[in-house]
């Protein structure tokens, strides 16, 4: 764990850069000790946090937490004492698994609306380096609650495909508590819930455009191109985030982790 964080709205954001985190995920993957959990985490979360206690105590036991959104990079940079990076989940899978070709890693997909859409993606990712092979599997699981067999079955699927990489893309928070509760069980890996990567890299869902997502607006897009699904998210979710900023950051100037601290 490194050492360099910052507490935004009684979060802890760990300090990586994309390029770092890959550099990490890489050194673990080859330590082959046990199973790591990064959680991107946006504005949302942070309300997520406060509201959800099993969320909280998967963002405290989580090995790494980076920012996932404009607002926690925005925020460190303009009261915080380290510069937060902005990772988005589908940036740093996009990179890893052209990295990964190359290092000749695994990769496990859990998730996908259906199987016809998991096979595309499995496809898209197999194909994905010109040079190397991208050795990938996946599984579909049903929509709604996982039954006890089914994440029996689940984690015996993982355990025999031996993944380097797990990614789980069933959306938040049910993909990082999933992780989060059955992690002791997984294999050694790193694993990660990236939610609607899996949509962007077999191109079932139209990223938006480069240009706007260097400025940040990419949240806005996807607000506009789902509004009915994500407005309570975005508008609601993010006052309630500014004013915990507001209230732990500028007026408290408070750095501990609400929950409890993080151990180390």
């Amino acid at each position: 764990m490194i050492e360099s964080y910052e507490v935004i709205a009684g979060v802890r954001f760990d300090a990586y850069n994309l390029e770092g985190l890959m550099r990490s995920s890489v050194k673990w993957i080859k330590e082959k000790a046990f199973c790591r959990q990064v959680i991107f985490a946006n504005a949302f979360s942070t309300v997520l946090f406060r509201n959800n206690p099993e969320y909280a105590r998967a963002c405290v036991t989580s090995d790494i937490v980076v920012a996932d959104g404009t607002s926690i990079s925005l925020v460190s940079n303009i009261i915080g004492q380290r510069s937060i990076s902005r990772i988005p989940g589908p940036d740093f899978m996009h990179e890893m698994l052209k990295k990964g070709a190359r290092l000749g890693l695994r990769h496990y997909f859990l998730g996908c609306s259906t199987n016809a859409h998991l096979e595309h993606l499995l496809s898209t990712v197999r194909r994905l380096d010109k040079d190397y092979s991208v050795f990938a599997e996946g599984y579909c699981p049903p929509f709604g609650e996982w039954s006890d067999e089914l994440n029996d079955e689940i984690i015996r699927r993982i355990h025999t495909f031996e993944p380097d990489v797990l990614w789980v893309g069933v959306g938040g928070p049910k993909q990082d508590l999933w992780i989060a509760k059955y992690k002791d069980r997984l294999p050694p890996c790193m694993a990660m819930g990236v939610g609607a990567a899996f949509d962007f890299e077999s191109g079932y869902i139209k990223r938006a455009p480069f240009w706007i997502r260097k400025m940040g607006f990419e949240w806005l897009h996807r607000l506009l191109s789902n509004p009915k699904r994500l407005w309570k998210r975005y508008l609601l979710g993010n006052f309630e985030f500014l004013f915990h900023v507001l209230r732990c950051n500028i007026i408290a100037r408070d750095q501990s982790v609400t929950y409890h601290i993080k151990p180390q």
